[in-house]
């Protein structure tokens, strides 16, 4: 149990001591550490573009600066050096240096979001966001929102650790020949978790007994599942299954 806390301690000072200081924090003072903190800056920056006019790229600073925070990293809000295209996008992410960007752009013909995972780019449309005259506050959130969606998509996707895994670095045909052709574990099981999330209801594989305990099991073929039935029946005209919590998604598969 020392270990234990021992252990969830040291996580936590590691975690803290990592994370680049917030504008305003309160700083450790040194006499609790001796030495005090020493600050490694790693590799790699994410950026954000202002290809449009409609909100103030200031409106998402802040939101730049959480991502940074939490994600251990670097960030920013540049203005873009020209306007945004799907045949620029490459050229004026190049011109940031940094690793992925999401562009901020208005255009009425292109839905809320956008996402090139073999570009590392991202689009956060400010012209749907709007569309239905919302006013700038409310825009902004929005726009924080596809900003969080699109960036940790772009990163999400490529970061199998596994070579089987096809969700590996990509940017061009040779890259997508050599990664691998399946999904692996790692991925599958974020994957599974937010599957609900979209109205997906996942297959199982259950023992007949349970599934006629959730009610979810198809009527009685022979007569070992017959038998199987008319227990289970019998105990739930007993009480025994009350204090059950029924299953969410088995009950999307309960046989009507």
């Amino acid at each position: 149990m020392k270990k234990l806390i021992v252990s969830l301690l040291m996580s936590v000072s590691l975690w803290v001591s990592a994370a680049p200081s917030a504008p305003g924090a309160v700083p450790v003072p040194q006499k609790e550490v001796p030495g005090g903190l020493v600050q490694l800056q790693g590799k790699g920056k994410f950026s954000v573009v202002n290809c449009q006019k409609d909100l103030p790229l200031a409106e998402l600073k802040d939101g730049v600066q959480i991502a940074a925070r939490l994600l251990f990293t670097t960030g920013d809000c540049v203005e873009g050096s020209g306007e945004w295209s799907f045949q620029t996008a490459a050229k004026l992410k190049e011109g940031t240096g940094a690793n992925v960007v999401v562009f901020l752009v208005s255009d009425s013909k292109l839905p809320m979001s956008l996402v090139s995972l073999e570009g590392f780019w991202s689009v956060v449309n400010i012209a749907a966001l709007k569309a239905d005259g919302a006013a700038q506050d409310v825009v902004a959130k929005r726009a924080k929102k596809l900003f969080y969606r699109t960036l940790t998509a772009m990163i999400e996707t490529s970061s199998s650790k596994y070579p089987a895994s096809c969700l590996r670095k990509v940017e061009n045909l040779a890259d997508l020949d050599s990664v691998g052709d399946t999904l692996t574990i790692d991925h599958v099981m974020n994957i599974c978790n937010a599957m609900p999330n979209l109205g997906f209801v996942r297959s199982r594989r259950l023992p007949y007994r349970a599934a006629c305990i959730y009610q979810v099991a198809p009527p009685p073929t022979n007569d070992v599942q017959k038998a199987v039935w008319e227990t289970v029946e019998k105990e739930r005209a007993q009480g025994k299954f009350k204090k059950m919590k029924p299953h969410p998604e088995l009950q999307e598969l309960r046989v009507k």
